[in-house]
């Protein structure tokens, strides 16, 4: 197991440790960069979902839930809504998985949402 780079969120931002001044690039760009903007979060959340153009309410959904993750209002509620509308666009357009993961207990909805708010 290799580490590249480590960061962490601890009140209220983000931290890492201090790099050398000689160091141009940590890894995280060429890692992440693609998702430094919620336009290509969106893009790349519309992709992992397999949602096209053609998918009526996909990118509006994405766009909603990248709101409140970036608000810090996510709660279950919130998660619930977006899976339900995942769900009923992935079956509406017939891009059900063979195995869709699913929340099988209020818990895993919790522990969603947690992780979700946790960023």
């Amino acid at each position: 197991m290799r580490i590249e780079c480590v960061y962490w969120f601890e009140d209220g931002s983000w931290h890492r440790a201090p790099y050398p001044d000689d160091l141009p690039d940590d890894g995280l760009d060429c890692g992440i960069g693609h998702l430094t903007t919620r336009d290509h979060a969106v893009d790349a959340m519309c992709a992992l979902f397999e949602f096209d153009d053609d998918c009526e309410g996909a990118v509006e959904a994405c766009e909603q839930f990248f709101e409140h993750v970036e608000r810090g209002t996510v709660t279950e509620e919130v998660v619930r809504s977006f899976a339900g509308e995942v769900l009923r666009i992935q079956t509406e357009y017939e891009l059900l998985w063979p195995e869709v993961p699913i929340a099988r207990s209020e818990t895993d909805l919790a522990a969603m949402a947690a992780l979700v708010r946790a960023r």
